[in-house]
């Protein structure tokens, strides 16, 4: 029976929980090689819902990832829809250890649609 031995691959996501409307900000996943050997053709991939646009590439690759070695790779987005609940998906692989898959839930508040109020009656004097 082969044994299955866990990846050296480390990741954390950093990230708001709660965004507005319209607001930029900075998606942030650090990786890290606990391993005693070398991570090859590590990649990257992120996946938003709709209401969130990210402002550049989806995947980003790194060749080569040394034991011991630290890489931060920083995503701009925009959010741009309201929503009450959502989740981010980070997707990290490598060609020799193993991988793993980062979740993070968030909401984005919306904007109060404005009300042009107007008297519904008038009272006549």
């Amino acid at each position: 029976m082969p044994m299955r031995l866990p990846s050296p691959l480390r990741a954390t996501l950093n990230m708001p929980l709660v965004w507005q409307e319209g607001a930029e900000g900075t998606v942030r996943v650090l990786l890290h090689n606990a391993g005693d050997f070398a991570l090859r053709s590590v990649k990257v991939a992120i996946e938003a819902p709709f209401a969130l646009s990210l402002e550049r590439q989806r995947d980003v690759r790194i060749d080569l990832l040394a034991p011991g070695e630290e890489r931060e790779i920083a995503f701009s987005i925009r959010a741009v829809a309201a929503l009450s609940s959502g989740s981010l998906h980070v997707a990290i692989a490598s060609a020799n250890g193993g991988g793993l898959m980062l979740r993070q839930p968030f909401r984005i508040e919306g904007h109060p649609t404005p009300i042009d109020a107007q008297p519904g009656f008038r009272l006549l004097g």
